[in-house]
Parts: C-alpha cells; sequence; structure tokens
C-alpha cells in the first residue's frame, strides 16, 4: 500500500480532495436549485472547441483542433473533465508511487512523479470524455451555434487546405463564439494556404469539417446548407 500523506503522493492526495470537494459542491448547489457544472462553464462563454477526432489529419493540419479532439474539450461539461482530470491523475500518481516503492524500496519525489501523473490524467480524461461525449444530448444552442458559420469567414491558422485534405481554421458565428474547425475548399477551387480567407458553404459528413469556397462574390444559394 501506498501511504497517501508521504510528501512524493501529496499532490495525488491533494487532487482527490479537490475531486471530492467538487462533487460536495455540485450536490449542495443542486439542491438550491444552481448547477456549479453550469456556472464553471459559464467563465468560457466565447469558445467553441467541439471537434472530430475521427476526421484525417494529413502531416500538422488540425494539430490544435485534433488536440481538443483528444483531450474532448468541448464535448462535455468543463467541470466533468476537471473532475475526471483529477481523478486519473490521482490514480496514475499513487500507480506510479506504489510501483517505485514495490520495486526500488523508495518513491520518487513529487515533481517527477507529477509528470506522468499528468500524462496519465491527460489520456484518461480525453478517452473517457470522447466515451461520454456519445451518450449525452447535444446542445440545442450548440447546433445552432454551428448553423450560424454558414456565410462567415474563416481563417486557415494551420496547413494547406485541399479538397479532401482539411486543414485548421477558425471562425465566428453570428453570436460572436469563436470555433476552431476543419475546412476544405469545393471542388475545382484552388488550395488554401496559412492566413487564407474563405466563406464558409457547407458542412460535410464529417461533423467539423466545413466546405469554403474564396469566392467572395456571389454564391448560389444552393451552396448553403443546413447542418
Amino acid at each position: 500500500m501506498v501511504d497517501i500523506l508521504a510528501d512524493g503522493t501529496v499532490p495525488f492526495t491533494v487532487a482527490f480532495g479537490i475531486m471530492i470537494a467538487i462533487g460536495i459542491l455540485e450536490f449542495a448547489s443542486l439542491l438550491f436549485g444552481v448547477s456549479l457544472s453550469s456556472a464553471f462553464d459559464a467563465l468560457f462563454p466565447d469558445l467553441d472547441l467541439d471537434v472530430d477526432m475521427d476526421v484525417h489529419h494529413p502531416g500538422h493540419d488540425g494539430a490544435l483542433a485534433y488536440l481538443f479532439g483528444f483531450l474532448a474539450i468541448g464535448k462535455i461539461p468543463a467541470l466533468m473533465l476537471l473532475v475526471m482530470f483529477l481523478g486519473f491523475f490521482g490514480m496514475s500518481g499513487y500507480t506510479v508511487q506504489y510501483l517505485c516503492q514495490h520495486f526500488f524500496g523508495w518513491m520518487l519525489p513529487a515533481g517527477i512523479a507529477s509528470i506522468p501523473a499528468t500524462i496519465g490524467g491527460a489520456f484518461g480524461m480525453g478517452r473517457m470524455g470522447t466515451w461520454l461525449s456519445r451518450y449525452m444530448p447535444r446542445d440545442a444552442s450548440d447546433v445552432s451555434s454551428r448553423q450560424e458559420l454558414l456565410g462567415a469567414t474563416a481563417t486557415i491558422i494551420r496547413g494547406e487546405a485541399r479538397p479532401g485534405h482539411p486543414a485548421e481554421a477558425k471562425a465566428r458565428d453570428l453570436r460572436g463564439r469563436i470555433h476552431h474547425v476543419l475546412v476544405e475548399p469545393k471542388e475545382g477551387e484552388p488550395f488554401l494556404e496559412q492566413g487564407d480567407t474563405a466563406m464558409i458553404l457547407r458542412q460535410t459528413d464529417r461533423k467539423s469539417v466545413f466546405v469554403v469556397t474564396n469566392d467572395f462574390g456571389s454564391p448560389a444559394n444552393d451552396e448553403f446548407h443546413p447542418m
């Protein structure tokens, strides 16, 4: 067994303590008709980072979007992600210290043990968050916000966008929310590079991938399709 009060396990014991405290506060807040989770999410009103992990990412295209997707950021409430990270961080840290104590007879310094624990916490949070997101209902306001991206201007921030090969872009919807999405030009149009801007026409069947055009003239109405 690992001594949870030893110097080498203090960060992990604290993480579990915070996790339990958040659970107690959330339960208490619900008794008064409010939600701590909703209040926590309200701290990030202008950022939508819901991305699709199943999208093909050539090279470094969409690296930031892929990272957000891997960590399940934007897929489930932020407070749930925090609780999951704290739990996996604590379990990973205890496991590392238990193995060191079992095989070598001593524990790693807390700072060093926190490195693999942080990796374990992030990985566990991302995998569980992605799994849970499949069973959570989509927020109607989120769907509406993504519909408002139609006709918005997207700026390529990483990679090179070609038909069938999306690149990472940033766009702002009608409510001012910033979205990190993957975009690709419509068939027959030239590729787009970092810094190029284009108009969002429609969403593909790959969730966070949008078709764009760099023709800001008068696109045909049938180019726009609801999501």
